[in-house]
């Protein structure tokens, strides 16, 4: 048990060694900067896109029918946003995975 504790031990203090503070932090940076100026470069482009396929839905009709079509704006922000994250840890993973083989 003890060697168990103390591999443990040995584990908690290599998390803060430099190069894995960079692997672990860097790319979720990078990928968070890097979409957050795609967002910024073309939100309203993705918002007129949802907005569309939103209009072919019975969605939208609903929305019509009862008077909230204010609700669209909203389920168009939540949606690209909610699409956003996975892409966001994904792209990190993948810059993850290239600079942790890259260093040999």
């Amino acid at each position: 048990m003890e060697n168990v504790l103390k591999a443990l031990g040995n584990a908690l203090l290599s998390l803060f060694h430099p190069k894995i503070l960079g692997l672990t932090l860097l790319p979720v940076l990078l990928a968070f900067f890097l979409w957050g100026g795609l967002t910024w470069w073309f939100w309203q482009d993705w918002v007129t896109g949802v907005n569309q396929l939103l209009a072919q839905t019975p969605v939208d009709e609903y929305l019509l029918r009862h008077e909230i079509h204010w609700l669209a704006a909203s389920v168009t922000t939540v949606l690209l946003i909610l699409l956003l994250f996975p892409v966001i840890l994904v792209t990190a993973l993948l810059v993850t995975s290239v600079l942790a083989t890259g260093n040999g």
